[in-house]
């Protein structure tokens, strides 16, 4: 995307993903933005975590997590996905140790299982962004990991 510098937006991609056995996913699980941002100075503003369930073009996305931080008066929005087995990772409360334990026991500390995790972030909230020939692209490609639903 491109235009004055003052009107720039800014679109990260993040992707990692793990073999089957790599890494216990309540390990993954500990390094979402609610538990790295923060140490790298950024703090969520109030009331912008939430689970959503968002679009680009006509495609539905599975649902993401989503959280807004703030760098002084910088905003950033951020969405996220973490996948193990092509399913969802739930996250009841984000940052909590109690969740993360309770996702441990769940999931098991070594269960078999691949795992992919998937950050956008941008300054533009995502109705901006949905309609970007790059993010549909994106999602595309990501489509078999579980980023599109599957159709029934």
């Amino acid at each position: 995307m491109s235009g004055p510098p003052e009107r720039l937006i800014v679109v990260t991609v993040y992707l990692a993903a793990w073999a089957a056995g790599q890494v216990p996913v309540s390990l993954v699980a500990s390094h979402t933005p609610d538990a790295c941002w923060p140490g790298a100075g950024w703090r969520t503003a109030k009331g912008a975590s939430s689970k959503v369930e968002l679009k680009v073009g006509d495609r539905t996305l599975a649902p993401a997590q989503q959280r807004v931080f703030l760098l002084g008066e910088t905003a950033c929005n951020a969405w996220f996905w973490h996948f193990a087995d092509r399913n969802p990772v739930p996250y009841a409360t984000p940052g909590s140790a109690l969740s993360l334990i309770t996702l441990m026991l769940k999931q098991g500390a070594r269960r078999p299982q691949g795992q992919l995790f998937v950050r956008i972030s941008s300054n533009a909230p995502w109705s901006l962004l949905e309609q970007e020939p790059l993010l549909a692209e994106l999602v595309q490609r990501l489509g078999p990991e579980g980023l599109v639903p599957q159709a029934p």
